[in-house]
This record gives structure tokens, C-alpha cells and sequence, in this order.
């Protein structure tokens, strides 16, 4: 119990230190930040209970139902060339990043085929649980991903000058009572439920957001998540971040950190360039379409987008195609290449 209070102690604290140094997204940023730094200098920390997590995912998913259904009715036409581009785009990553990893640290073909895999955080680590004793390599190195990810776009928007929908740390704690408090705790729980019960991979993002939308678009009442709720995931997410990262098998964090944060850089760097290409073809920010592109899971993106009131929506949507296409893409490379001779 004292470690649980220590750890939430310690996340609250890095994320108002973050929101005092005026650090795009605190919640996220400092709370992930802090917990890492002492889980890495041996403070035992307690990372958040799995099922939490996964009620937190739920709750992204319920947010962001009002974004995708509209950008169902007013981005339809503009979708496709943004999916094609994160298909060819996550082709071309898993191509460049088996060899890099592969050359870079020495893990065999298959591992470091999973290692380039630009996707979820969970679904990744859960494929890499073939292989036994080298799940935490992989882990590793897709925490380091995932970490770089959300540390260089909260630069990117600070640099660009987009910032928190509010920066009032008061706000970040808003609930209003309304009767859409019902309907959320409705949605929840029922799409907790059937994620639960189809076992669908990441479906605790994707069948919550899949049931909003619907129940908006046949409805037209559109229940808004209130910021106490997304402070919460947030926060939730950060010290899970925090606590995997410094809990890593330390005797590996420079070669296979180094190699996944170049890889992460690169990434980026690709995303960012066909974002540019992709503002003739989509009236979106170029922020948003980078982040569309950007190498993460669905959840650390769509908070992301959420924190900076970019159009949610839109990105969780192409992240979604992308997801799929690596669930179909991921188990059957991996066969092929386990049973390649090396």
C-alpha cells in the first residue's frame, strides 16, 4: 500500500513540475518522466494494476467516439490517402528496422523483425511472449519507442506553439454533473464487457470507440468525457511508461535503447516528410497528420491528440487501419521468417 501511495505521490509531483515548467501534456510527460528516473535509481515503485490500464483504454476509447464520428461525416473523402500512406509507410519501417536492429544489436531476424514493428505497445510485447526470456528485450525496446515518441511530438507542439486545450491545472479536474455521466458510465462498462468477453487484440481501445461512434452517429447525442477522466489515463499511462522503462533489463538499455531511439528518430523524421507531402490531399494540420503516421500504439497517440485538441478522430481512425493491417502483417511475417533458415 505505502509503495502504491509512493508511486501516485511520485506521479502527481512530476506531472505538476511538468505543468510548471509549461510542458506540453504534464499528465503524460512529467508523471512518465519523474517515474522513470526513480524506478531507474532503484526506488521500487508500483506500476498500475493491468486490469486499470485496461478500464483506462476503455475510457480513451469512449472519448474519442465524438472525434471519429466526425470525422465519418466531414473527412471521409480525405481518409484513404492518409492510410494508404501509414500502410506503405509501416511496410517500409519494418523493412529498414528488421535490418537495423538486426545489424545494430544483434538480435536474430525474427526478433528483430517484432522490434521494427511501428504498433501497439501490448500487442507487440504479447506476440514477442514466443520467445520466452527475450520478451523483455522486446519490451524494452518498445518502451524506449513509445517514450521517445510522446517525449519528442510534446517538444514538437511546444516548438510549433500548440499547446493543452487548457493549460489551468484546476481544469484538468473538471466534472460536470450531467446526465451524460450516466450514459459514459453505461458506455464503459458495456464495452469493457465485450472487449473482455471477443478478446479482440486492442480492443479495449477499439470496441469503445467503435461503439460511441455508432451510438452517435444513430442517435445524435454526442456524451463528452469530462477532463478529470482523461487526466486520470494520463497519469495512468505515464507511470506505467515510467515504471516499464526503469524496470527494463538494465544490462541491455544502451545498445538496445540507443538503437530503438534512432529508430524512433528516424521514423519520425520519415512521418514528418510525408505528412508535409499529404497537406495537398488532406485539410488537416500537418501536426495532425504527422501524428497519424507517427510509430505508436492507438492509445498513447489518441491522448496525445486529445491533450492537444488536434482532430482525434481522424488520427485514432488511421491508427486503427494501421493496427489491423500489422495484426494480419505481424504473425505471418514472423512465421515465415522463423521458418527461413538464417
Amino acid at each position: 500500500m505505502l509503495t502504491v501511495l509512493l508511486t501516485l505521490v511520485v506521479g502527481v509531483a512530476g506531472a505538476v513540475f511538468a505543468h510548471w515548467l509549461s510542458i506540453p501534456i504534464p499528465w503524460l510527460i512529467g508523471s512518465m518522466i519523474v517515474c522513470g528516473i526513480f524506478t531507474t535509481s532503484g526506488v521500487r515503485l508500483a506500476a498500475p494494476p493491468r486490469k486499470l490500464e485496461l478500464w483506462m483504454r476503455v475510457i480513451i476509447g469512449v472519448s474519442l467516439g465524438p472525434s471519429v464520428a466526425n470525422s465519418l461525416s466531414s473527412n471521409i473523402a480525405q481518409l484513404p490517402f492518409a492510410i494508404v500512406s501509414a500502410v506503405v509507410l509501416t511496410t517500409l519501417l519494418v523493412i529498414l528496422g528488421t535490418w537495423w536492429f538486426e545489424k545494430r544489436t544483434q538480435l536474430t531476424r525474427p526478433l528483430a523483425y517484432i522490434a521494427a514493428m511501428p504498433g501497439g505497445l501490448s500487442f507487440l510485447i504479447a506476440i514477442a511472449s514466443a520467445f520466452g526470456d527475450k520478451r523483455p528485450l522486446i519490451a524494452l525496446i518498445h518502451t524506449v519507442r513509445v517514450v521517445s515518441l510522446i517525449i519528442i511530438v510534446s517538444l514538437l507542439a511546444r516548438y510549433t506553439g500548440i499547446h493543452d486545450q487548457d493549460s489551468s491545472l484546476l481544469n484538468a479536474f473538471a466534472m460536470t454533473l450531467h446526465w451524460h455521466w450516466l450514459l459514459l458510465a453505461v458506455l464503459v462498462v458495456v464495452s469493457f464487457t465485450v472487449a473482455e468477453v471477443t478478446r479482440i487484440a486492442g480492443g479495449h481501445v477499439l470496441v469503445p470507440m467503435v461503439l460511441t461512434t455508432v451510438f452517435i452517429m444513430v442517435t445524435g447525442i454526442e456524451p463528452i468525457m469530462p477532463e478529470i477522466a482523461k487526466t486520470v489515463a494520463m497519469l495512468t499511462f505515464g507511470i506505467m511508461l515510467g515504471c516499464e522503462l526503469g524496470s527494463g533489463p538494465r544490462q541491455h538499455y544502451m545498445k538496445l535503447g540507443v538503437a530503438s531511439v534512432l529508430y524512433t528518430l528516424a521514423a519520425l523524421l520519415i512521418a514528418a516528410g510525408m505528412a508535409l507531402l499529404l497537406q495537398a490531399f488532406i485539410d488537416q494540420p500537418a501536426m495532425a497528420i504527422f501524428l497519424a503516421l507517427a510509430p505508436g500504439g492507438i492509445a498513447e497517440v489518441s491522448l496525445i491528440a486529445l491533450a492537444l485538441d488536434l482532430d482525434a478522430g481522424m488520427i485514432a481512425l488511421v491508427h486503427t487501419c494501421r493496427f489491423s493491417f500489422i495484426m494480419l502483417l505481424g504473425p505471418l511475417g514472423l512465421r515465415l521468417l522463423t521458418n527461413r533458415p538464417q
